[in-house]
């Protein structure tokens, strides 16, 4: 069991702990306070805090999914972070969104979706004509992050350093998790033709008409 899955798990105990029936309930809280003391889990976390993951990845994410998703985290003012997680013996990573806001997480995750279809569609064709796979995948990063700058400029955020006020529960579950630090692949073949051409399509993304930060309606075109 993963830590997100046990915060769910412990959630689900403690609104069982408020039932009427007073052995239930006497039951419930116990396994609740076992796991959050297995999972170093804080009461603060189990108050409303959603998480839900967008991608699940081998070792590691490419370097422009995980820019997506701060894109995405500061356009709805949740965060993001990539969990480590063990599955059949071998190492996995997933992006997540957290936050207390009733939907937001659906929102990100529903988002993120849409617009890593249409990068990863037009990265591929971008890149037809590159043989070698790891010209591919170092070409690929760079116009991963051209295109993620792109949109970014298109929705009027200042910069993807900056972090969004979020609820104390919030900094409590991601003050629990390791952080991942990613690089962009390398080759001699990357220039900076790669990320102009993903910033000029970025910039074009589908995005609903009337587009508000507090609605975050996106659409694929």
């Amino acid at each position: 069991m993963t830590r997100t899955e046990a915060l769910k798990k412990v959630q689900k105990l403690l609104r069982m702990a408020e039932s009427s029936n007073p052995n239930e309930a006497a039951r419930a809280l116990h396994q609740a306070q076992v796991m959050m003391e297995q999972f170093q889990i804080d009461l603060a976390e189990t108050h409303g805090v959603e998480e839900k993951y967008a991608e699940s990845t081998g070792h590691k994410p490419a370097v422009g999914m995980t820019c997506l998703a701060t894109l995405i985290a500061l356009l709805y003012q949740a965060r993001t972070y990539v969990e480590r997680l063990f599955f059949f013996g071998r190492k996995k990573t997933r992006i997540q969104f957290v936050s207390d806001k009733p939907g937001t997480v659906d929102l990100c995750v529903y988002a993120f979706t849409v617009l890593r279809r249409q990068m990863k569609a037009q990265r591929l064709v971008y890149l037809a004509r590159v043989r070698s796979a790891k010209n591919r995948a170092a070409r690929g990063d760079q116009y991963d992050i051209g295109w993620v700058e792109g949109l970014r400029r298109a929705l009027g955020i200042e910069s993807l350093s900056t972090m969004p006020v979020v609820s104390e529960a919030v900094n409590a579950v991601l003050a629990k998790m390791e952080t991942v630090t990613l690089k962009p692949r390398e080759s001699k073949s990357v220039s900076v033709n790669d990320r102009y051409a993903g910033l000029k399509d970025g910039a074009k993304a589908k995005l609903a008409a009337g587009l508000k930060r507090e609605q975050g309606a996106l659409t694929h075109g």
